[in-house]
């Protein structure tokens, strides 16, 4: 198998995989307000504590003269696992599941990643050189994920992504990133935070049906 085949595998499997991102961890929707086949992603940790885990990174995006920022979990010295709404447009953040897709993934020159506690100016930054998306459609729901091809590799030793067995209801983890940290994404840091002691709530097709997700992933707290 080629690399490319090799890492667009990974990729699919992956999505059972997602517990080490705050980014993608879970698909939320109010039962009650919102409208059948209708959710909205969060990625909030909600305060938290300074987390240590370098293997959980944080990046930069500068695209159309704007500054973003997102969190990937370094699987190998020069491949982070992501959101695929990290590295391409997102029409909105209400989507309806078969009709909202992503659009082109951001120029490779738009990344800056690194590994630092705390994201600044002076951060050793990597750049990236390819974005590989998941293989078999472009839909919101069931394929937020990506990942990034470093153009160096780091010497912090990678996580090791789960991938013989799907997170189960009840089951705990820990959300770790940068970014926001409250639901309104009014307070941000460019610290790394983990919060845990969090248990995953349901597993794909167990999930109720307003929060449509498919079952390759899974809703948490």
């Amino acid at each position: 198998m080629g690399e490319e085949a090799a890492v667009a595998k990974l990729l699919s499997r992956a999505l059972v995989a997602i517990l080490a991102l705050c980014t993608v961890g879970c698909v939320e929707g109010e039962q009650e307000e919102a409208p059948e086949a209708t959710v909205s992603t969060r990625s909030a940790i909600k305060g938290g504590v300074p987390s240590s885990r370098k293997n959980v990174v944080g990046f930069a995006i500068l695209q159309g003269g704007g500054l973003g920022g997102c969190t990937g979990s370094l699987i190998a010295p020069n491949l982070v696992l992501t959101a695929r709404h990290c590295v391409s447009q997102v029409g909105s953040e209400q989507v309806i599941c078969g009709q909202s897709s992503f659009g082109a993934p951001y120029a490779t020159s738009s990344f800056y990643v690194s590994s630092d506690d705390e994201l600044s100016q002076t951060s050793n930054f990597s750049g990236v050189v390819e974005v590989v998306l998941p293989p078999g459609g472009d839909d919101v729901c069931g394929f937020d994920v990506a990942m990034l091809i470093l153009d160096q590799s780091s010497d912090v030793e990678p996580l090791v992504p789960r991938l013989d067995a799907p997170a189960l209801a009840s089951e705990t983890y820990t959300a770790v990133g940068y970014g926001a940290t409250d639901d309104g994404g009014q307070q941000n840091t460019f610290e790394r935070r983990e919060r845990g002691a969090l248990a995953v709530a349901c597993n794909g097709d167990d999930c109720p049906s307003f929060s449509q997700a498919t079952s390759a992933e899974w809703v948490g707290d």
